[in-house]
């Protein structure tokens, strides 16, 4: 029995060593952390925690699981040098740039075919750029947990968080109550949209809801065959692309969850507890933000609550406004109701910047 054990533990490790790769994705514009991430500084390499970006705690993050050559970062071809001047201290195997950006279905399903011709027996997992996560040891334990479980099962196996407040702005995988053999994986039911304040009061009292952290792992072959099987043309045109770049350009624009997640048979989930967000507006941004990032100059409120500010240059008085979010830039102002900050967007749509 002792023998036994020290094989399998051997056999995990070899697997580890050599088969297991992370990806990050890390083409995104960041459009809804507006002004303070533009085209030429995103959102993943804002100076953020400890004067370190969220790119750079990604990669620190999961170089404890995996070889450095076996660390590799998606990004766009109008991103490349700018993520790789960013990352240059940092040991990153291969920065493999996408001839445009066509969200993450292309991205990944390009990824996994540069993998599979060097490694036929790759088992990736893809994470965003731009997550915060707190418990660092409790995650790499999740991502050995995911590692193993794909690539014994030939699944596509997600990370859940289990959700702690009934959150508008995050997607939801429902799965089924009942687990697996070990009862950590769950198969996944169905992907829920970001709800409405109702809605998600009542996804947070059921127990088989999880937040989507938009993590996921598996073979490289199995997303390949997946991609082939659901979308047939992406399929068939980023093969292609990898002899011809000027086909990716046509390439349709969505994300994997709607491509093959939302189609798939073969996803199961795994329900993790560690601290987690996405860091997806200026609102969650500026809440975590370190406070020796934001150095204010000065700040006098009179009757004024629950305001955020960013502004490194100019003194800000606040009287009689709430619940406003306000931000400074050398080129640009805004303000905006903390509620309706996901708005930003909308106003990119009539600006270039």
């Amino acid at each position: 029995m002792f023998f036994c054990e020290l094989w399998l533990q051997g056999e995990q490790l070899f697997m580890k060593e050599k088969h297991c790769y992370v990806v990050i994705l890390a083409g995104g514009k960041g459009e809804r952390l507006w002004p303070l991430s533009t085209k030429t500084t995103p959102k993943q390499i804002l100076p953020f925690k400890n004067g370190k970006s969220l790119l750079q705690a990604t990669i620190e993050r999961v170089l404890q699981t995996i070889p450095e050559k076996n660390l590799w970062i998606v990004t766009s071809q109008e991103q490349t040098e700018l993520i790789t001047r960013h990352v240059e201290n940092y040991p990153v195997g291969t920065i493999l740039s996408e001839p445009a950006a066509r969200n993450t279905a292309a991205a990944i399903l390009y990824t996994c075919l540069h993998i599979k011709q060097q490694d036929p027996d790759g088992v990736i997992v893809f994470l965003p750029s731009d997550h915060y996560i707190k418990e660092n040891e409790l995650f790499i334990q999740n991502l050995d947990q995911a590692f193993s479980w794909a690539n014994q099962h030939r699944v596509i196996v997600l990370l859940g968080i289990k959700p702690t407040f009934p959150a508008t702005g995050y997607g939801y995988i429902e799965h089924e109550s009942r687990g697996n053999r070990d009862s950590s994986f769950h198969r996944v039911l169905k992907f829920n949209e970001k709800p409405s304040a109702a809605v998600a009061e009542k996804y947070y009292t059921k127990k088989n809801m999880l937040w989507n952290a938009g993590i996921f792992c598996s073979r490289a072959d199995v997303f390949i065959n997946e991609f082939a099987l659901h979308m047939p043309k992406l399929y068939k045109q980023v093969t292609q692309s990898l002899n011809d770049k000027q086909i990716y350009k046509t390439i349709e624009n969505i994300s994997v969850d709607h491509a093959i997640m939302e189609k798939s048979n073969h996803t199961q989930v795994l329900p993790v507890s560690f601290t987690w967000s996405d860091v997806g507006n200026l609102d969650i941004f500026l809440s975590l933000l370190d406070k020796h990032q934001n150095k204010l100059p000065g700040v006098i409120s009179h009757e004024a609550t629950n305001n955020l500010l960013y502004t490194n240059k100019k003194h800000v008085a606040l009287i009689g406004v709430h619940n406003l979010c306000i931000v400074e830039t050398d080129d640009s102002l805004l303000i905006a109701d903390r509620e309706q900050v996901e708005e930003v967007k909308k106003i990119l749509e009539n600006l270039k910047c």
